[in-house]
């Protein structure tokens, strides 16, 4: 019984983090009705970019963190309106193919840069974080990822319900032609789709990595 709820623990940590790299994939589908099959390679770009300024630029790991989230933020912005925006109005299909094309491109840059080889990152969780019920342990790792998610989710359900760019992509998510009929900056929202799933991307990697 002990090794089952050890194994539920294990696995509703494990599906939390997941889930919340699904929150920026359905954000972009709901969006843009596009299958973003690049989301793999943004996931590992945020990944490499939180190693490349923690353990090689020796940065403190608050600052890149931070720093990894702003500029995973602004990759997707980037991506956005270098890629995306020209095939606006083109067929779904092309756009679809075009993150077929982005994965391959991002897939082959990582590799080129990083090589194949495995890649530690600092021990920056303190122990006294791990929770422990009799046998059962949650490592501090999870509950880092809990507790980072949670807040991430509160964040974005006060964006989404309160502020206007949140109320505006939840429009176009609903119907696309009536929010752009009644002024929404359809353009915008996608934009920021992509800059949210690239900040989702990421924060699921300063999670998980311990």
């Amino acid at each position: 019984m002990e090794f089952f709820l050890q194994l539920l623990v294990n696995g509703i940590s494990l599906g939390f983090i997941y889930a919340l790299a699904a929150l920026g994939f359905v954000m972009i589908f709901k969006s843009s009705s596009v299958l973003n099959f690049a989301h793999g390679e943004l996931l590992a770009i945020g990944a490499f970019l939180f190693l490349v300024l923690s353990v090689w630029a020796k940065l403190p790991i608050l600052l890149a963190f931070a720093t990894a989230l702003t500029g995973s933020f602004a990759l997707g912005f980037v991506i956005e309106r270098l890629f995306l925006r020209p095939l606006i109005g083109e067929a779904l299909i092309q756009v679809i193919m075009l993150t077929v094309g982005l994965a391959a491109m991002f897939k082959g840059l990582l590799l080129f840069i990083f090589g194949g080889d495995i890649h530690d990152y600092p021990k920056f969780l303190p122990e006294g974080l791990t929770i422990k019920w009799g046998t059962i342990q949650m490592p501090s790792v999870y509950v880092a990822a809990f507790i980072i998610g949670i807040l991430f989710l509160l964040l974005f359900g006060f964006f989404f319900k309160f502020s206007s760019q949140g109320i505006y992509m939840r429009s176009v998510a609903d119907n696309q032609p009536a929010a752009l009929s009644l002024g929404v900056h359809v353009r915008r929202v996608f934009a920021l789709s992509w800059a949210i799933a690239a900040l989702v991307c990421h924060e699921r990697h300063g999670a998980w990595h311990h």
